[in-house]
């Protein structure tokens, strides 16, 4: 081809690689038709765990029945009903002792004031009048644990005319809480106007049992 121009030798061979791609492409593609049967029978295979090839939910059987249970078979959560008559709690073991039986009912009878360094005039009547609140402290703290009792008192009297310093130096059949009753009954109680000051002053208080 000797003498033939460039440009002709260059579209011969151009024509000839657009011929040769053209059959190429005939020979690899499929049928339109193959290969959609190919498609339809992939989605018509369920996959071996039950899960759809496009990751949906599993298919349900067509076997099953549309009202059968679970198959997991786990018993309802609701509890077995609890008989009316069982006990609701078991009963206490402890149970409180019962309280000590109290003493006899006590009258008191109130003894002549002694005074030391002085006198106090009045202090007889004063004293005298504090004879039922004594026994109200020894019935309602214990009542009287012997057939009789005493209780003997000491405190000192100042220029004001009260009880102060108020000590029981001795008892006999009550409770220590009745004592301190009779104590606290005493402190600053009005006693009288002493001779000096101060004036020591003791009396004494007889237990006995009330009659019934």
């Amino acid at each position: 081809m000797a003498g033939t121009p460039a440009f002709v030798v260059s579209g011969f061979l151009a024509l000839g690689g657009l011929a040769l791609v053209g059959a190429c492409a005939n020979v690899v593609q499929p049928p339109e038709g193959a290969q959609a049967v190919g498609l339809s029978h992939d989605a018509a295979l369920p996959s071996a765990s039950g899960v759809a090839p496009d990751g949906s939910a599993p298919l349900a059987s067509a076997n099953a029945p549309s009202g059968a249970p679970p198959a997991s078979g786990a018993p309802s959560s609701s509890a077995a009903p609890v008989p009316s008559g069982a006990p609701s709690a078991a009963p206490s073991g402890s149970a409180e002792p019962p309280a000590a039986a109290s003493g006899k009912q006590a009258t008191a009878t109130l003894g002549e004031p002694k005074f030391e360094g002085g006198d106090v005039p009045k202090a007889k009547a004063a004293i005298d009048k504090l004879g039922k609140a004594i026994a109200k402290c020894v019935n309602e703290h214990g009542g009287l644990r012997t057939a009789k009792g005493t209780i003997e008192v000491q405190f000192l009297v100042r220029a004001q005319g009260i009880a102060e310093g108020v000590d029981i130096t001795d008892s006999k059949g009550i409770d220590p809480e009745a004592k301190k009753c009779v104590r606290d009954l005493l402190k600053k109680k009005a006693i009288g106007t002493p001779s000096s000051d101060p004036v020591g002053v003791t009396f004494k208080v007889d237990l006995e049992s009330a009659a019934p």
